[in-house]
Protein backbone atom coordinates (compact mmCIF):
# COMPACT_ATOMS: atom_id res chain seq x y z
CA UNK A 1 0.00 0.00 0.00
CA UNK A 2 1.25 3.74 -0.49
CA UNK A 3 1.15 6.14 2.09
CA UNK A 4 0.70 10.25 1.07
CA UNK A 5 -1.11 13.17 1.97
CA UNK A 6 -4.03 14.96 0.40
CA UNK A 7 -4.94 18.23 1.75
CA UNK A 8 -3.09 17.45 5.23
CA UNK A 9 -4.67 14.26 5.50
CA UNK A 10 -2.65 11.22 5.36
CA UNK A 11 -4.31 8.11 3.52
CA UNK A 12 -3.56 4.60 2.11
CA UNK A 13 -4.29 3.75 -1.82
CA UNK A 14 -3.36 0.46 -3.89
CA UNK A 15 0.02 1.04 -6.29
CA UNK A 16 -2.08 1.10 -9.78
CA UNK A 17 -4.42 4.20 -8.17
CA UNK A 18 -4.79 7.04 -9.58
CA UNK A 19 -5.16 10.47 -7.11
CA UNK A 20 -8.66 10.90 -8.16
CA UNK A 21 -9.17 7.35 -7.17
CA UNK A 22 -8.15 7.70 -3.91
CA UNK A 23 -9.38 10.61 -3.13
CA UNK A 24 -12.74 9.67 -3.56
CA UNK A 25 -12.06 6.44 -1.56
CA UNK A 26 -10.73 8.12 1.34
CA UNK A 27 -14.23 10.72 0.82
CA UNK A 28 -12.16 13.58 -0.21
CA UNK A 29 -14.43 14.46 -2.80
CA UNK A 30 -12.37 16.32 -6.57
CA UNK A 31 -14.77 17.48 -8.71
CA UNK A 32 -14.60 15.95 -12.65
CA UNK A 33 -16.18 15.28 -15.90
CA UNK A 34 -14.26 13.17 -17.91
CA UNK A 35 -13.48 9.95 -16.07
CA UNK A 36 -15.50 7.22 -15.54
CA UNK A 37 -13.96 4.14 -13.40
CA UNK A 38 -13.42 0.56 -15.64
CA UNK A 39 -12.91 2.96 -18.71
CA UNK A 40 -9.41 3.50 -20.29
CA UNK A 41 -8.56 7.19 -18.88
CA UNK A 42 -7.35 10.08 -21.22
CA UNK A 43 -7.72 13.77 -19.45
CA UNK A 44 -8.85 15.82 -21.20
CA UNK A 45 -11.48 18.06 -19.31
CA UNK A 46 -9.51 19.08 -16.81
CA UNK A 47 -11.72 19.82 -14.51
CA UNK A 48 -10.22 17.51 -11.72
CA UNK A 49 -6.68 19.41 -10.98
CA UNK A 50 -4.77 19.70 -7.93
CA UNK A 51 -1.14 20.46 -6.97
CA UNK A 52 1.28 18.01 -6.89
CA UNK A 53 3.34 19.66 -3.84
CA UNK A 54 6.38 17.60 -4.61
CA UNK A 55 7.01 18.71 -8.38
CA UNK A 56 4.82 22.25 -7.40
CA UNK A 57 2.76 21.24 -10.52
CA UNK A 58 -0.77 21.65 -11.32
CA UNK A 59 -1.63 18.27 -12.43
CA UNK A 60 -5.08 16.15 -13.51
CA UNK A 61 -5.83 13.81 -10.63
CA UNK A 62 -7.35 11.70 -13.11
CA UNK A 63 -4.22 10.90 -14.78
CA UNK A 64 -1.59 11.07 -12.00
CA UNK A 65 -0.99 7.81 -10.30
CA UNK A 66 -0.24 7.91 -6.19
CA UNK A 67 3.37 7.57 -5.05
CA UNK A 68 5.23 6.96 -1.62
CA UNK A 69 4.90 10.40 0.29
CA UNK A 70 4.05 12.63 -2.21
CA UNK A 71 1.49 15.60 -0.61
CA UNK A 72 -1.70 16.80 -2.70
CA UNK A 73 -3.49 20.09 -2.21
CA UNK A 74 -6.99 19.44 -3.73
CA UNK A 75 -8.70 22.91 -2.38
CA UNK A 76 -6.39 25.90 -2.72
CA UNK A 77 -7.32 29.21 -4.56
CA UNK A 78 -4.44 28.17 -7.47
CA UNK A 79 -6.47 24.68 -7.84
CA UNK A 80 -10.18 26.30 -7.91
CA UNK A 81 -8.86 29.05 -10.18
CA UNK A 82 -7.54 26.62 -12.54
CA UNK A 83 -10.86 24.07 -12.30
CA UNK A 84 -13.10 27.50 -13.17
CA UNK A 85 -10.68 28.21 -16.07
CA UNK A 86 -11.24 24.82 -17.29
CA UNK A 87 -14.99 24.92 -17.19
CA UNK A 88 -15.03 28.41 -18.93
CA UNK A 89 -12.84 26.84 -21.85
CA UNK A 90 -15.21 23.86 -22.76
CA UNK A 91 -17.94 26.08 -22.14
CA UNK A 92 -16.46 28.66 -24.58
CA UNK A 93 -17.17 26.02 -27.91
CA UNK A 94 -20.06 23.89 -27.41
CA UNK A 95 -21.14 23.87 -30.99
CA UNK A 96 -24.45 24.01 -31.08
CA UNK A 97 -24.74 22.22 -27.67
CA UNK A 98 -27.19 24.85 -26.51
CA UNK A 99 -30.00 24.02 -28.86
CA UNK A 100 -32.26 20.82 -28.05
CA UNK A 101 -32.24 17.53 -30.40
CA UNK A 102 -35.57 18.16 -31.21
CA UNK A 103 -35.46 21.65 -32.38
CA UNK A 104 -32.86 20.71 -34.57
CA UNK A 105 -34.34 17.69 -36.05
CA UNK A 106 -37.65 20.06 -36.30
CA UNK A 107 -37.61 21.08 -40.16
CA UNK A 108 -39.09 24.39 -39.21
CA UNK A 109 -36.37 24.72 -36.47
CA UNK A 110 -39.64 25.32 -33.57
CA UNK A 111 -38.56 26.28 -30.12
CA UNK A 112 -40.13 23.26 -28.91
CA UNK A 113 -38.73 23.46 -25.38
CA UNK A 114 -40.12 27.12 -25.03
CA UNK A 115 -43.21 25.80 -25.85
CA UNK A 116 -42.97 22.86 -23.62
CA UNK A 117 -42.43 25.14 -20.55
CA UNK A 118 -45.07 27.52 -21.77
CA UNK A 119 -47.27 25.06 -21.87
CA UNK A 120 -46.67 23.22 -18.30
CA UNK A 121 -47.43 26.52 -17.00
CA UNK A 122 -50.55 26.75 -18.47
CA UNK A 123 -50.07 29.80 -20.72
CA UNK A 124 -51.27 28.05 -23.80
CA UNK A 125 -51.62 31.60 -25.63
CA UNK A 126 -48.05 32.10 -25.36
CA UNK A 127 -47.19 28.67 -26.48
CA UNK A 128 -49.01 29.40 -29.27
CA UNK A 129 -47.58 32.41 -30.42
CA UNK A 130 -43.94 30.43 -29.94
CA UNK A 131 -45.25 28.02 -32.60
CA UNK A 132 -46.34 30.61 -34.59
CA UNK A 133 -43.21 32.13 -35.40
CA UNK A 134 -41.93 28.55 -36.98
CA UNK A 135 -45.34 27.34 -37.86
CA UNK A 136 -48.59 28.92 -39.46
CA UNK A 137 -50.79 25.71 -39.49
CA UNK A 138 -50.04 24.25 -36.16
CA UNK A 139 -53.99 23.14 -35.82
CA UNK A 140 -53.60 20.86 -39.03
CA UNK A 141 -49.48 19.93 -38.28
CA UNK A 142 -50.93 18.22 -34.63
CA UNK A 143 -53.14 15.53 -36.75
CA UNK A 144 -50.63 14.97 -39.59
CA UNK A 145 -46.81 15.92 -38.66
CA UNK A 146 -44.82 13.01 -38.82
CA UNK A 147 -43.25 14.15 -35.93
CA UNK A 148 -38.97 13.83 -36.27
CA UNK A 149 -39.04 15.32 -33.58
CA UNK A 150 -40.31 13.05 -31.38
CA UNK A 151 -37.07 10.67 -32.78
CA UNK A 152 -35.06 12.86 -31.70
CA UNK A 153 -36.44 13.86 -28.11
CA UNK A 154 -34.01 12.75 -25.21
CA UNK A 155 -36.77 11.39 -23.59
CA UNK A 156 -36.26 8.33 -25.47
CA UNK A 157 -33.14 7.09 -23.52
CA UNK A 158 -35.66 7.21 -20.06
CA UNK A 159 -38.85 6.16 -21.10
CA UNK A 160 -41.33 7.48 -23.84
CA UNK A 161 -40.83 11.17 -26.33
CA UNK A 162 -42.44 13.99 -25.27
CA UNK A 163 -45.68 13.85 -27.15
CA UNK A 164 -44.82 17.26 -28.62
CA UNK A 165 -47.16 16.58 -31.86
CA UNK A 166 -50.14 16.44 -29.73
CA UNK A 167 -48.93 19.66 -27.63
CA UNK A 168 -48.92 21.28 -30.47
CA UNK A 169 -52.03 20.87 -31.60
CA UNK A 170 -53.22 21.10 -27.68
CA UNK A 171 -51.83 24.75 -27.82
CA UNK A 172 -53.94 25.64 -31.12
CA UNK A 173 -56.73 24.32 -29.54
CA UNK A 174 -56.42 26.43 -26.42
CA UNK A 175 -54.24 29.61 -27.48
CA UNK A 176 -55.16 32.53 -29.34
CA UNK A 177 -52.88 33.86 -32.19
CA UNK A 178 -52.44 37.19 -30.87
CA UNK A 179 -50.26 38.44 -34.18
CA UNK A 180 -53.11 37.12 -36.42
CA UNK A 181 -55.93 38.91 -34.47
CA UNK A 182 -53.70 42.24 -34.69
CA UNK A 183 -53.32 41.89 -38.17
CA UNK A 184 -57.22 41.49 -38.47
CA UNK A 185 -57.81 44.50 -36.40
CA UNK A 186 -55.93 46.74 -38.74
CA UNK A 187 -57.16 45.45 -41.45
CA UNK A 188 -60.60 46.90 -40.53
CA UNK A 189 -59.47 49.51 -39.48
CA UNK A 190 -57.55 50.48 -42.64
CA UNK A 191 -58.21 48.04 -45.14
CA UNK A 192 -56.43 46.58 -48.29
CA UNK A 193 -52.53 47.46 -48.26
CA UNK A 194 -50.64 49.81 -51.05
CA UNK A 195 -48.21 46.29 -51.59
CA UNK A 196 -50.25 43.60 -52.62
CA UNK A 197 -49.32 40.11 -53.55
CA UNK A 198 -51.09 37.21 -55.52
CA UNK A 199 -50.45 33.84 -54.62
CA UNK A 200 -51.42 30.46 -56.79
CA UNK A 201 -52.92 27.79 -54.53
CA UNK A 202 -53.91 27.41 -51.21
CA UNK A 203 -52.27 24.29 -50.19
CA UNK A 204 -50.05 24.42 -47.38
CA UNK A 205 -47.35 26.72 -48.83
CA UNK A 206 -49.94 29.02 -49.98
CA UNK A 207 -51.31 29.47 -46.87
CA UNK A 208 -48.16 29.60 -45.20
CA UNK A 209 -46.88 32.34 -47.17
CA UNK A 210 -50.48 34.36 -47.31
CA UNK A 211 -50.01 34.11 -43.48
CA UNK A 212 -46.57 35.40 -42.96
CA UNK A 213 -46.95 38.17 -45.59
CA UNK A 214 -50.38 39.47 -44.42
CA UNK A 215 -48.40 40.09 -40.78
CA UNK A 216 -45.61 41.67 -42.88
CA UNK A 217 -47.98 44.00 -43.48
CA UNK A 218 -49.14 43.03 -47.25
CA UNK A 219 -52.51 42.39 -48.63
CA UNK A 220 -53.02 39.12 -50.17
CA UNK A 221 -55.23 36.78 -52.73
CA UNK A 222 -54.92 33.60 -53.19
CA UNK A 223 -56.29 31.99 -56.32
CA UNK A 224 -57.66 28.51 -56.12
CA UNK A 225 -58.87 26.16 -58.88
CA UNK A 226 -60.92 24.09 -56.70
CA UNK A 227 -64.14 25.24 -54.94
CA UNK A 228 -62.78 25.41 -51.09
CA UNK A 229 -59.12 25.93 -49.73
CA UNK A 230 -56.52 23.57 -48.42
CA UNK A 231 -55.13 21.86 -51.36
CA UNK A 232 -53.86 18.62 -51.10
CA UNK A 233 -54.56 18.80 -47.13
CA UNK A 234 -58.20 19.17 -48.08
CA UNK A 235 -58.51 16.58 -51.28
CA UNK A 236 -55.34 14.16 -50.81
CA UNK A 237 -55.95 13.30 -47.04
CA UNK A 238 -58.27 11.21 -45.63
CA UNK A 239 -61.02 13.43 -43.39
CA UNK A 240 -60.26 10.61 -40.71
CA UNK A 241 -56.94 11.55 -40.04
CA UNK A 242 -57.14 15.07 -40.69
CA UNK A 243 -60.90 16.50 -40.01
CA UNK A 244 -61.88 19.10 -42.16
CA UNK A 245 -63.13 21.51 -39.68
CA UNK A 246 -59.66 21.92 -38.37
CA UNK A 247 -58.81 22.86 -42.10
CA UNK A 248 -62.04 25.32 -42.04
CA UNK A 249 -60.85 26.48 -38.93
CA UNK A 250 -56.84 27.73 -39.87
CA UNK A 251 -57.93 28.83 -43.55
CA UNK A 252 -60.68 31.03 -41.26
CA UNK A 253 -58.39 32.71 -39.33
CA UNK A 254 -55.91 33.39 -42.43
CA UNK A 255 -59.33 35.19 -43.88
CA UNK A 256 -59.68 37.24 -41.01
CA UNK A 257 -56.17 38.60 -41.31
CA UNK A 258 -57.70 40.40 -44.75
CA UNK A 259 -56.52 37.58 -47.03
CA UNK A 260 -58.78 37.26 -50.08
CA UNK A 261 -59.37 33.93 -51.58
CA UNK A 262 -60.70 32.90 -55.37
CA UNK A 263 -61.60 30.07 -55.82
CA UNK A 264 -62.87 27.93 -59.29
CA UNK A 265 -60.19 30.37 -60.51
CA UNK A 266 -57.09 28.22 -62.59
CA UNK A 267 -54.08 30.28 -63.01
CA UNK A 268 -52.18 29.06 -66.42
Amino acid sequence: MIKLKINHIEITAEEDMTVLEAARQAGIDIPSLCFLKGYLNNPSCMVCMVKDKSTDTLVPSCGLKVAEGMEIDTSSEEVSTSRRQAIEMLLSDHVGDCVAPCTLACPAGMDIPHMNRLIAEAKFTEALNIIKEDIALPYILGYICPAPCENACRRRQIDNPASICLLKRFAAEEGEDKRAAEAARLHKETGEATKKVAIIGSGPAGLTAAYYLQLLGYSCTIFERSPEAGGTLRYDIPEEQLPRNVIDMEVDLIRSMGVNFHFNTLIT
